[in-house]
C-alpha cells in the first residue's frame, strides 16, 4: 500500500514539474496586445426598407439605422477661466427645472449657481451656507440637501437643507 502511494506521489510530482516547464503564449507576455479577435462594437444585421437597398448593404441607406455620433463637444463653463471661482475643486452639479446649474465646490461660499443663457456665475447664498460642501442633491420640492465640513480630522459631517426658491431635476 505505502509503494503505492509513493509511486502516485512520483507520478503527480512528474506531471507538475512538466506543466511548470511549458512557457506561456508569446500574446500573453506582450503587453501592447490588448485583445485578441475582438472588434470594435459594430451591428451585424440591419433591416432595410427595400431589396434593392439590402442588395446594396449600404448600412446608412437604412431608415433603422440610428446614429450615436453626439457630435462636437461643447463648452459649457470653463471654471479654470472663471476669476475667483477657478482655483475651486466640484463636489457635485445638479440642475433646477428652469435650467440654472448649482455646483457644490470645497470653497468658503460652498454653492456656485451657474446661468447657461447668461453666462452669470454667483455664490448661492454668499457668506451664509457654511464653508465647504462635501456632496448635495435635490430634495422634494424647493430644497438641496447638502453634506458640509472640512477635511479637518475629527471634523462632524452635517447635512444642510436649502430652500432654492425653485424646483430640481430629480
Amino acid at each position: 500500500m505505502n509503494m503505492l502511494i509513493i509511486l502516485l506521489l512520483g507520478i503527480l510530482s512528474i506531471t507538475v514539474l512538466k506543466a511548470q516547464d511549458r512557457l506561456p503564449h508569446p500574446e500573453l507576455e506582450n503587453p501592447a496586445i490588448q485583445g485578441i479577435n475582438k472588434e470594435p462594437p459594430h451591428a451585424t444585421f440591419i433591416s432595410f426598407d427595400t431589396r434593392e437597398n439590402a442588395l446594396i448593404n449600404d448600412k446608412s441607406k437604412s431608415e433603422y439605422l440610428i446614429s450615436l455620433n453626439l457630435g462636437a463637444q461643447e463648452v459649457v463653463l470653463d471654471m479654470s477661466t472663471a476669476g475667483d471661482f477657478a482655483s475651486r475643486v466640484i463636489k457635485g452639479l445638479t440642475f433646477s427645472t428652469s435650467g440654472l446649474m448649482y455646483i457644490a465646490t470645497d470653497a468658503p461660499n460652498p454653492i456656485l449657481l451657474y446661468n447657461p443663457d447668461d453666462g452669470s456665475l454667483d455664490y448661492l447664498y454668499k457668506e451664509i451656507l457654511r464653508p465647504y460642501c462635501k456632496a448635495f442633491c435635490w430634495g422634494a420640492g424647493n430644497y438641496i440637501y447638502m453634506i458640509n465640513g472640512d477635511a479637518t480630522a475629527g471634523e462632524e459631517w452635517k447635512v444642510y437643507k436649502v430652500n432654492v426658491g425653485t424646483t430640481g431635476i430629480q
